[in-house]
């Protein structure tokens, strides 16, 4: 049995003891013939007070950033976006959606997203149980000493992408646009350049906890800022190191990390290439041990303006696929964010070691 199925089971259970109550208080109400009105009027108000109390069942939500919206379709307004395991009170399904009360709001939950009381004590323990394995085996950050070093981060993309083009690189003929809204995620809901800007706050939170001098490229998503003009934010800091936050998207079934650089050749980069190729190899390798993710590898490029335009050191980290439901679901956590952090970090550990 699916947990869809568990859910309208409780549902139904819950209205057939409702039912058979109100039977049984009918049948009652018919054998005191001697009774007045007033007094068989006062019990059925009472009886509908315990039919609504009645049909009520806990529900919890089974993931991470669920949506509760105002109506039954992914298309309306999100009243809340609930974390996991949020306590939600149920009276109905409609469709594929369940209609649920949270706090002072009532709105529809996709019921896919939802399990019975049952399910979420055992899914409790379960977690609880995950929690302490992963605590044993959690990779911590490496000690090194920034002190000295800056590190540029671009999270990439921003909440409107500028289609005007610019040059890929110095001096070429070829053009792109000068910044894209980027992908967005298949269950979370988020866009890329949301997380992009999730993770790389945390990383420089992380970044200056280890005595690195941190340059951001932006700290919002309203912004404006092309592909070119953020490699010039790291160029004008003199950046030891220029990081680039990104999200993949492609097929359901790709997943995993990789990392960019220029190729050996670039025409307009070629003298990073070295530097950039180390720290590609460093980063990647400590975000597959800090996450346990597919290696997809080091991609060497010619194509990327934000590469193309760097006079420092510079990878493109794609940090997993947000078209993959799993690797979404996972990305949109805090505790995964962290672990790519924790990646991100130890491979400029290494890379300056």
């Amino acid at each position: 049995m699916n947990r869809y199925q568990k859910i309208i089971i409780a549902i139904v259970v819950a209205m057939a003891v409702v039912i058979s109550g109100t039977i049984v208080f009918a049948a009652f109400s018919c054998s005191k013939t001697d009774q007045s009105q007033e007094s068989t009027q006062t019990k059925e108000f009472v009886t509908t007070i315990e039919t609504k109390t009645l049909v009520e069942v806990v529900l919890y939500t089974n993931d991470e950033n669920v949506n509760l919206r105002e109506k039954a379709s992914k298309d309306t307004k999100s009243l809340e976006v609930l974390p996991k395991f949020t306590k939600l009170v149920s009276d109905g399904t409609k469709g594929d959606w369940t209609h649920v009360k949270y706090e002072n709001k009532v709105g529809y939950v996709k019921t896919e997203f939802l399990m019975s009381e049952a399910d979420y004590k055992k899914a409790e323990e379960e977690s609880k149980k995950a929690a302490k394995k992963a605590k044993r085996h959690q990779v911590k950050l490496k000690s090194t000493n920034g002190s000295g070093r800056v590190i540029c981060i671009d999270p990439g993309h921003q909440t409107h992408g500028n289609s005007s083009l610019e040059p890929i690189g110095p001096g070429a003929s070829q053009k792109k646009a000068k910044v894209t809204g980027g992908t967005s995620g298949v269950v979370s809901g988020l866009t890329e350049y949301q997380l992009n800007l999730q993770v790389s706050l945390k990383l420089k939170k992380a970044l200056q906890s280890q005595g690195y001098k941190v340059v951001m490229t932006r700290e919002t998503n309203n912004v404006n800022i092309s592909n070119s003009e953020r490699a010039a934010v790291a160029n004008n800091a003199g950046a030891d190191a220029f990081i680039r936050i990104h999200a993949n998207g492609g097929g359901s079934g790709q997943s995993g990390i990789l990392t960019m650089c220029p190729t050996a050749n670039n025409p307009y980069c070629s003298e990073i290439y070295s530097k950039s190729r180390k720290l590609a190899d460093c980063i990647l390798d400590e975000m597959i041990s800090a996450t346990g993710a597919n290696r997809v590898g080091v991609s060497e490029v010619d194509n990327m303006s934000g590469i193309n335009w760097s006079k420092v050191p510079v990878t493109i980290v794609e940090m997993g696929f947000m078209t993959n439901a799993v690797e979404d679901r996972k990305m949109a956590t805090d505790s995964y964010q962290n672990k790519l952090v924790t990646g991100i970090v130890n491979g400029l550990a290494d890379y300056f070691n």
